[in-house]
């Protein structure tokens, strides 16, 4: 039985990405970490038969076709929910597939992110703020975030991109926005999870069909879970961005990738 599922949407072009999230994963997850990847893809025959085979029932492709941008990012719930019954890990974790490890990750890590709560959260990293006199330094030596975040607040009531149309159930009011998360990496324990990806795929499919589409889709649905429910709050460690100056002496375990480069998979 599998400790941990991690899940990605991997079509087209992005299942290249995948393959480096992968040969990263295998470099920096515990050893004796028990994973069970579920790949939905529409490229599954593109998967090289090596991986196949060292992976073996570790691997559960499912079938997903290529459709219009925001689909395939905004299903991502329901896509999960529906393939419930192929989930054998613990603990679930949904990774972007343009994602990288960069850090070690153990079951102990998992469950101490966890803690107390059934989910984990992660601060999205360009809207994270250092605290106390790491902020002071921090804007100090970057002082264009100090108009930003300022009409930020006055405008939004906080540093992030919540949904404001009220004509979707994804929409946070503005006394809610008080922390904003990202949508590339979140986990927790396997009912919490299928219950939440549950719970958002019916809020998604009801603003479809008012056709209502969320600015930032699936992230404003999470966001709006994040608004009304309890939750562990990680730091961006878990989504670092070198880009970011407010991350400085943050040491990463997961990094999103800068498409345009490409990946090693691309380039061998």
């Amino acid at each position: 039985m599998a400790q941990l599922t991690i899940f990605s949407v991997a079509t087209d072009r992005y299942l290249d990405y995948w393959l480096e999230l992968l040969r990263t994963a295998e470099q920096f997850l515990d050893k004796d970490l028990n994973v069970q990847w579920i790949l939905f893809t529409n490229r599954e025959n593109d998967i090289p038969r090596a991986v196949s085979e060292r992976l073996g029932t570790n691997l559960v492709t499912v079938r997903f076709e290529s459709s219009p941008w925001p689909m395939p990012t905004l299903l991502r719930y329901e896509l999960l929910a529906k393939a419930a019954d192929k989930v054998q890990g613990e603990i679930v974790m949904h990774l972007d597939a343009d994602m990288l490890f960069a850090g070690s990750l153990t079951k102990n890590d998992l469950i101490q992110a966890i803690g107390n709560h059934e989910i984990a959260l992660v601060r999205h990293p360009g809207y994270f703020r250092p605290s106390k006199s790491a902020k002071v330094i921090f804007y100090l030596g970057n002082p264009r975030y100090i108009l930003s975040d300022v009409k930020s607040w006055l405008l939004n009531g906080g540093i992030g991109s919540w949904e404001k149309n009220s004509d979707s159930l994804a929409f946070v009011p503005r006394k809610d926005r008080k922390l904003y998360v990202c949508g590339a990496t979140w986990f927790g324990k396997k009912n919490s999870i299928i219950d939440l990806c549950s719970s958002l795929s019916l809020r998604i499919q009801e603003d479809l069909s008012r056709n209502v589409i969320a600015k930032f889709h699936d992230e404003s649905h999470l966001n709006w879970f994040a608004a009304n429910n309890t939750f562990s709050l990680l730091s961006p460690k878990f989504c670092y961005d070198e880009n970011y100056p407010q991350l400085s002496g943050i040491k990463p375990t997961l990094i999103a990738v800068e498409k345009g480069k490409g990946t090693d998979w691309e380039r061998q």
